[in-house]
């Protein structure tokens, strides 16, 4: 059985203390919360209030008054605004303690239907100082040993599941010391022979309701260092969810579960009470689980050290601030309009949203001044306006950034394509091919980043041109934006046209590539992203540093496991063109 956390003791409104202050100073700064600052500010709040006495005050309204500053408390949205905030800082300190705190911090939660903060101390705890202002007091009497109600429970657990082994007619073998492994369940078959053939067995009683319980189903969350060591040995595992007060058990098979990494990520488990039950009808399903005749040998990955280079260019830092001033313009083109008659170049990093004009260029000088209210013109904090969990706000500042994002590609040659959504470099003049040289992760090259094909029945016509392309979007992670690149490519009859092939053409050269190719081609546009020159011209808002990587101690040996020389498939493969349907892709 796993170790299970210290028991706590009785949950009370929290009250001013040394210890429950530094707690909390350690739940604000941990990375959790550390750029969150509306959560902070409401945790302040609510425990300032609470350590005060005054948590029988703490209600809706009075929130929305005194925290939101909401006038109008009577307002609908002033409670809808009040629970969800309430409801963000509950789930933060959940997550706080279930993946960052050590098992002897002291337990700061918000209740169910509660506006109030509670705080446990950990039954096995003994603190450095007195939480409260009193003498300690010492006794003669030496402590009675103890053996705590979890430690039963998960016994009782462990006995139940032996119990249906037995009707089974399977073995059960306890393991004793154990770290994530209770016992084991050898296979016997109807004429008592034994096979030495096993699963593992892990147990996970509860006295309690199960996790997000229904009458069909419940929901178990595996801790990640757990889900590690199920995944790294050589025997099959399950996984038994039990309350033996009610005899009821469930399990399921823990490397067949999450053979699908989207639920490796979230490590929860759903059992189906019908099909999932641990009882005499599942003993089938262990036999073939421990007796598979066609699943090989199981090695966990061999040590070895790898780098994962990732398609995430990281944003140097942004401007300190940015600029908004009132416009009689309604839409973009109108002042795009404006600004042509006023001066050229017109640059493009801005946004227009209700008749507000946005943008990090300096709006108190010209031709700003022509086109907007000199008198509304306020400046702010650019950190702040990147750190905002207001959905609306957020979606503004990622306009703001791919304007000049285009801004920045248009002027090395890479143009946008609205209808499609991505960016790809512009024909030449002449319409001769285009090579970009840039450094790799281990040499100079150069790729074709705009080439024509010739049709074979006649070499002086195209058949089409090909351009590199590249989808960008702007994510957050950790507080920290990056610019997500996907590589595509644009396809024209022309240079300038899209050609009627452009979605056979797309998916031909996507078959073909391997995952070298991509990523030579993130790190050629992170190369076209960062790469500054002295004839660079206009404003350079936005910067970008390296593409994030992430150093491994484990990895696989490629050889091992691929089953197919990339340069065969380029040999036999072969796409329908337009004129003889028999032209050969080149990369």
């Amino acid at each position: 059985m796993n170790p299970r956390p210290p028991a706590v003791t009785e949950s009370r409104p929290i009250r001013d203390t040394p210890a429950n202050r530094r707690q909390l100073a350690l739940i604000t700064k941990s990375p959790l919360f550390r750029r969150r600052q509306k959560l902070i500010a409401m945790l302040e709040y609510l425990a300032t209030e609470t350590m005060a006495g005054r948590e029988a005050q703490l209600t809706q309204k009075t929130i929305a008054v005194d925290a939101f500053k909401i006038t109008d408390a009577t307002d609908t949205q002033a409670g809808v605004t009040v629970r969800t905030a309430v409801t963000r800082l509950r789930t933060a300190l959940h997550e706080y303690y279930r993946t960052h705190a050590a098992p002897d911090e002291i337990q700061i939660h918000l209740p169910p239907r509660r506006f109030y903060i509670t705080a446990e101390t950990p039954a096995s705890t003994t603190p450095a100082q007195p939480l409260e202002n009193t003498e300690q007091e010492f006794s003669d009497t030496p402590p009675k040993k103890q053996i705590a109600q979890n430690d039963v429970i998960g016994q009782q657990g462990i006995n139940l599941i032996e119990r249906i082994c037995l009707e089974m007619g399977l073995l059960w073998h306890p393991t004793g010391l154990d770290a994530g492994i209770d016992g084991y369940i050898e296979i016997r078959l109807q004429t008592g022979d034994v096979t030495n053939c096993i699963i593992q067995v892990q147990s996970k009683a509860t006295e309690r309701p199960f996790e997000a319980e229904t009458t069909t189903s419940l929901e178990f969350r595996c801790s990640s260092r757990d889900l590690d060591y199920w995944l790294g040995g050589n025997a099959p595992v399950i996984l038994v969810r039990s309350r033996p007060s009610t005899n009821e058990a469930y399990w399921v098979s823990i490397k067949d579960y999450f053979s699908d990494l989207s639920r490796r990520k979230t490590g929860k488990i759903t059992f189906d009470k019908t099909t999932d039950r641990f009882d005499i009808a599942a003993k089938p399903a262990l036999q073939r689980l421990a007796m598979r005749v066609d699943a090989g040998p199981y090695l966990a990955t061999q040590p070895k050290r790898e780098v994962i280079y990732s398609n995430l260019l990281r944003l140097a830092p942004l401007p300190d601030h940015y600029y908004v001033a009132a416009t009689d313009y309604r839409t973009p083109s109108e002042l795009f309009a404006r600004l042509h008659e006023l001066t050229r170049p017109v640059h493009g990093e801005w946004i227009l949203h209700a008749k507000m004009l946005s943008s990090f260029h300096d709006l108190s000088a010209r031709p700003w001044t022509e086109v907007t209210d000199p008198g509304s013109l306020e400046s702010h904090d650019t950190e702040e306006w990147a750190q905002t969990d207001d959905p609306v706000r957020q979606r503004q500042f990622v306009q703001l950034l791919r304007t000049c994002l285009k801004e920045k590609l248009y002027r090395k040659g890479v143009k946008f394509s609205r209808e499609a959504g991505y960016y790809y470099f512009r024909a030449s003049q002449d319409r001769s091919n285009i090579e970009y040289a840039y450094s790799s992760r281990e040499h100079k090259t150069s790729r074709a980043v705009f080439k024509g094909y010739p049709k074979k029945s006649d070499h002086t016509q195209m058949s089409y041109y090909r351009h590199s392309a590249f989808e960008g979007r702007f994510v957050r992670y950790g507080g920290t934006w990056f610019l997500q690149i996907t590589p595509t490519y644009h396809f024209t009859r022309d240079g300038e046209r899209l050609s009627r092939y452009a979605p056979d053409l797309l998916s031909g050269i996507k078959r073909l590539e391997n995952n070298q190719a991509v990523h030579g081609q993130v790190v050629m546009w992170a190369h076209i992203l960062t790469a500054r020159s002295l004839f660079d011209t206009g404003p350079e808002f936005l910067d970008f540093a390296a593409l994030q990587r992430f150093d491994l101690g484990v990895g696989l040996d490629d050889d091992a496991w691929l089953k197919r020389e990339e340069t065969d498939k380029l040999a036999a493969f072969q796409v329908t063109t337009i004129e003889d349907r028999q032209q050969s892709f080149l990369l």
